[in-house]
């Protein structure tokens, strides 16, 4: 994984810091069982996720402290991390399925074989 830059851990706490890193190699690592190898846009993707967790971590401490709740959908931090983690194939869902990369090579391989008989 790249590595991340020091000014941006360093505005985060020793906790947020494990969280952030725990985050991001658990979903690095469920990429690459997934699909084999990680592509570049799938490690910012994973890293952006991982901030946007933090970023949610962050406001729902804030929500509890002051009993106050914010609900800006479109910005909420949430909707972000869902998104960014469903443009990487990574939600609960996604990784129920399986592989289409692998159906789509079954699939032309069934047309190919179907072909030649």
């Amino acid at each position: 994984m790249p590595p991340i830059p020091q000014e941006i851990l360093d505005g985060m706490t020793e906790l947020e810091q494990q969280h952030f890193e725990h985050f991001r190699q658990s979903y690095y690592d469920a990429y690459k069982k997934r699909y084999g190898k990680i592509t570049p846009t799938a490690e910012i993707g994973i890293t952006q996720a991982a901030l946007d967790y933090i970023h949610l971590w962050r406001l729902q401490a804030e929500q509890i402290t002051t009993g106050k709740l914010v609900s800006q959908a479109r910005q909420h931090p949430g909707t972000g991390l869902r998104a960014w983690l469903q443009a990487a194939g990574l939600n609960e869902k996604d990784m129920m399925e399986p592989v289409k990369q692998e159906d789509e090579k079954s699939a032309n391989r069934a047309a190919l074989l179907t072909l030649s008989s």
